[in-house]
């Protein structure tokens, strides 16, 4: 058997000992690899997409036009996001029921708190609402509710970004609550190295 050296000059019970011995480090042996295996496709199961629901919400005071910006947060480290839709609209209306005013959509670094609508001007003056830049503007709807769906890579939020959605009420509109849902795919990143040793 390869890997075994037994002492020919033993007597049998010396030589039953050294197999158990032998066949003792070749279990240990065995259950190391298959440990090792476990760990290898544990890695590479992270790295299969989940689908992600993001949900958040913003108040637009009656009869203003301020703009806010409904923050959806960002992946972890490690990680990266595939937007494949997101929805916009009044808090407890249906499809139907329309809204007078517009949304935009920013894959950005600036953000308010996860969640939550962040309007700007006032004491919020870093608010993604007033300092938002063409070049994060990855959608845009001329009308609300607004619904869109994404093929794979048409939006990508890297780990430092956030999908944030702004809401550009009219003066018209009373006090309303919007929600914006968005479902994510969430990837792995892999490095180089990893690549190499999977």
């Amino acid at each position: 058997m390869a890997g075994l050296e037994l002492d020919v000059d033993a007597g049998p019970l010396q030589v039953v000992a050294q197999l158990a011995a032998s066949f003792d480090g070749l279990t240990s042996q065995m259950k190391a690899s298959a440990l090792a295996e476990k760990r290898r496709l544990d890695h590479l199961r992270t790295r299969v997409p989940i689908d992600v629901t993001l949900k958040g919400s913003g108040f637009q005071a009656g009869g203003t036009t301020t703009s806010f910006g409904i923050n959806l947060d960002g992946p972890q480290a490690g990680f990266y996001w595939l937007v494949r839709r997101i929805i916009v609209g009044p808090v407890g209306v249906g499809w139907p029921t329309s809204s007078d005013g517009t949304t935009e959509v920013y894959v950005t670094p600036m953000a308010g708190m996860v969640g939550m609508g962040s309007a700007s001007g006032g004491s919020n003056t870093g608010a993604i609402a007033q300092l938002r830049q063409l070049s994060d503007l990855v959608d845009q709807s001329a009308t609300i509710p607004n619904k869109a769906f994404y093929s794979n890579h048409q939006i990508v939020v890297q780990p430092s970004e956030k999908l944030v959605i702004v809401v550009n009420p009219v003066a018209s509109t009373p006090t309303v609550q919007f929600i914006a849902t968005a479902q994510v795919e969430v990837h792995r990143a892999v490095s180089a190295a990893e690549q190499f040793s999977a």
